[in-house]
């Protein structure tokens, strides 16, 4: 049966790979951001404080630029000049 330090030890565990998975995740949504013209350190202190779910998907929610080539609205006339080579 276990006893309540090693359920403690458990938790504590449990918590800081949260918070490692919560650290890591962070500066990769961040950069997500970054590249949709909005602040790099502002979506990384949400990300920091909310969570990575909820601000990946905020980041998500967010339009491309008009002049990103990953964009899916420039992606198939990308292609299409490359493969005419214009």
């Amino acid at each position: 049966m276990l006893d309540t330090q090693q359920i403690a030890n458990s938790y504590a565990l449990w918590v800081s790979v949260l918070i490692v998975v919560h650290v890591i995740c962070a500066p990769f949504i961040a950069r997500a951001a970054r590249r949709k013209n909005r602040s790099f350190a502002s979506f990384l202190i949400l990300a920091l404080i909310l969570g990575p779910v909820i601000t990946g998907l905020e980041v998500a929610k967010l339009p491309f630029r008009d002049d990103d080539l990953n964009a899916p609205q420039n992606r198939a006339e990308f292609s299409l000049k490359r493969f005419l080579g214009i």
